[in-house]
């Protein structure tokens, strides 16, 4: 015998025969965030006939036909509290806007940026010192002061500093036997000529930012020393990581006060996450400051950082990576790539003995300077999109970035916010 299973599922419609959304829904606060087509009354008497109620929660043309006298639908608003002209230090306006969202229906927010005009920066030199790079060593010791002339031109306030990094200084990375060591300090003595080679070391802030470039060359010149490894990696996301996280060993003005660049110089490839694992390092970096007396102190307790940690570092710090190299540019300029626009970061190929880095490194600065974008720290369950408008005769187009803008020009971005939950967006405050 065979059976016919019949399921009758009951839906409830409104009186125009659709489907409704907003039946059955408990308290006013649970209608509204269902949908914004939702409407809730808040009569006190709302029914047709003894014992027969009209639903609280319904849409607007059914409390209107059901005589409703008291109806809540709010609207998304937003409130512009603080808007201070684009002049002097102000480069963003509004400085301040109160929203109230209502879960799926979004607001729009115009934001003006404008980029500035002699901004100061703080441009902060890393330098790979392994012995292939002594010829480049020894071309930049006079370029302290020739950069901030150059760099005049487009900041009247300009810090530099300098930092050093080869690798891991043990065994696979490097040489450890005393024997070994002599030998290659000697070897590479040789080859920069006045100078005393070093052993391994990971990083070394050998000058913090200044004002003074007299003092970058001085550094340079007297207190910085080749040294070498064995590998052809080096750790320059060890040394990065430490550069940005000692902010107050660096000198790092704040990022709302001076533009942040980090230049890069190595002929070399480097070692990332799961590489110190051949070394005996299996904890994985935890991006924190362990600079101590200008030397890196955490080199063996933390495997390398990974690229992707590099990316989320610079952005969130607003610390500008330059990649100048004379060896492997097309895998940096990868990197740049996968960094993104929002990093701003360049990859650019230097001579051989780094003889073009001060015409390079203007030349990016002022790529990156007439880079504009914008992003959002939205907590989880509100969304952001956002439209810009890069010239003042343009069109408005999706997107949150904008380059080749001129200096002391205004962009104007449209910010399209929306509640998706409420719930999560109060609970990841």
């Amino acid at each position: 015998m065979k059976y016919l299973l019949i399921f009758i599922v009951l839906y409830i419609f409104s009186a125009s025969g659709q489907l409704n959304e907003c039946y059955n829904k408990k308290s006013c606060s649970e209608c509204i965030s269902s949908s914004p087509k939702c409407t809730w009354c808040a009569d006190k008497i709302y029914q047709f006939g003894e014992k027969k109620y009209f639903q609280r929660c319904n849409y607007m043309e059914e409390h209107l036909e059901q005589k409703c006298q008291n109806i809540s639908s709010p609207n998304s608003k937003a409130q512009v509290k603080k808007a201070l002209p684009l002049q002097g230090e102000t480069r963003v306006s509004p400085q301040k806007i109160h929203l109230k969202l209502r879960p799926g229906q979004s607001v729009d927010v115009k934001v003006n940026v404008k980029t500035p005009v002699d901004f100061p920066v703080d441009l902060y030199y890393l330098m790979d010192l392994s012995e292939s790079m002594g010829d480049d060593l020894v071309q930049i010791q006079d370029i302290g002061e020739l950069l901030a002339t150059q760099m005049k031109s487009v900041t009247s306030n300009f810090r530099l500093g300098f930092g050093g990094f080869v690798d891991k200084p043990v065994n696979p990375f490097t040489f450890v036997r005393e024997d070994e060591l002599s030998v290659r300090r000697e070897d590479a003595r040789k080859k920069v000529t006045g100078k005393m080679a070093q052993n391994t070391f990971s990083y070394k802030n050998y000058l913090s930012l200044t004002e003074d470039a007299k003092q970058f060359e001085n550094v340079l010149k007297n207190d910085v020393n080749i040294s070498f490894n064995v590998d052809e990696p080096e750790g320059s996301l060890d040394a990065l990581v430490q550069v940005m996280a000692c902010k107050d060993q660096i000198g790092w003005r704040d990022k709302k006060k001076a533009r942040r660049i980090i230049i890069i110089t190595t002929d070399a490839t480097f070692h990332f996450s799961g590489d110190g694992i051949i070394g005996g390092f299996v904890k994985p970096n935890d991006g924190q400051c362990y600079t101590k007396d200008g030397w890196y102190s955490g080199w063996d307790k933390f495997d390398y950082p990974s690229l992707s940690q590099i990316r989320k570092m610079m952005i969130d710090n607003q610390m500008v990576p330059i990649f100048a190299t004379t060896g492997n540019t097309d895998l940096y300029q990868q990197v740049a790539a996968y960094f993104g626009d929002a990093s701003g970061a360049v990859a650019q190929k230097l001579k051989n003995d780094s003889s073009n880095v001060v015409p390079l490194i203007k030349e990016a600065y002022e790529k990156i300077a007439k880079l504009v974008s914008i992003k959002s720290n939205a907590p989880n369950g509100i969304d952001v999109n956002f439209k810009v408008k890069c010239k003042a005769d343009g069109d408005l187009k999706d997107g949150s970035l904008c380059d080749n803008i001129e200096l002391g020009d205004e962009v104007i971005f449209k910010a399209e916010i929306s509640a998706s939950d409420c719930n999560i967006a109060k609970n990841s405050r």
